[in-house]
């Protein structure tokens, strides 16, 4: 049992490799960008040639209408997904496409949800360089399914990011108990200002908001509701709470202004989200 179990492992790490290296030979590297980019979509490139065989003839194709309805039955596509979430090229790629310009992101996405193999139709040929159309559908499934998770774990990153960069900006944490380095004053002069309406225009003014609305609203209602869970809690805790005066903490003014910005730029994302 143990040997079978051995040779069942085997099996599956070589139907994996071959596919990989099939993929590396048919996806081109996006030009410009960090190579753990080009890591996550030769990955997608990978997982859609696990699953689609090219080639065939007409009558007999490598994969068929048949093999297309196995595998929408199978459940296997929110596996892949799964499975793909959970790996160090996809955390490693989300970050490094967090950093790109959205001109960029977007070159990146229309790559990624780029099928590996055309049809013999776009091709103008029967050829092992191309697949049936129930092949090209299966990949668009694939590619399109990893690709939005993707583009919502970044929208989420994003979000997170600029929501905990506003306070940064505004609330200096530390100081002293007499000569705290955010006091009840600062806290007037914010609440006086127009500082808070403008970290809301920029939050909303950022060309990457677009698109990390509508990647944020394919996220099931659950999801949605774990992130904005981590979004309204506080950079700085106050003093209290953590038991101490230090720079890990900030004053109850510090504290409530922190809350203040969270509101405002969760209510705008809610508001973009309807």
């Amino acid at each position: 049992m143990r040997k079978l179990t051995q040779l069942g492992l085997l099996l599956a790490l070589i139907v994996i490799a071959t596919a990989m290296s099939i993929a590396a030979a048919t996806y081109t590297k996006i030009p410009g960008v960090p190579q753990s980019v080009n890591d996550l979509g030769a990955a997608i490139a990978a997982e859609q040639t696990a699953v689609v065989t090219p080639g065939g003839t007409e009558y007999a194709p490598k994969f068929s209408d048949a093999d297309e309805t196995s595998f929408e039955k199978s459940g296997k596509l929110a596996k892949i997904v799964a499975r793909v979430a959970a790996e160090k090229v996809f955390a490693d790629g989300v970050v490094a496409i967090q950093n790109l310009p959205q001109k960029t992101r977007e070159k990146v996405w229309t790559k990624f949800l780029t099928p590996v193999y055309p049809t013999w139709g776009m091709n103008g040929k029967i050829s092992d360089a191309g697949t049936t159309n129930a092949g090209y559908s299966v990949q668009t499934k694939i590619a399109t399914a990893l690709t939005d998770m993707a583009k919502a774990y970044v929208a989420v990153a994003d979000f997170g990011y600029q929501i905990r960069s506003a306070q940064m900006e505004v609330v200096t944490p530390g100081g002293t108990e007499y000569a705290p380095k955010f006091s009840d004053e600062d806290k007037a002069k914010f609440d006086k200002s127009d500082k808070l309406s403008k970290i809301v225009e920029k939050f909303t003014g950022a060309e990457t908001f677009p698109g990390n609305v509508a990647a944020f609203k394919s996220l099931t209602d659950k999801s949605q509701a774990t992130a904005f869970e981590k979004f309204s809690v506080p950079v700085y805790p106050t003093w209290a709470m953590i038991g101490k005066i230090s720079d890990a903490g900030t004053t109850g003014a510090g504290y409530e202004v922190q809350k203040t910005i969270i509101a405002e730029m969760v209510k705008a994302l809610k508001a973009a989200l309807k």
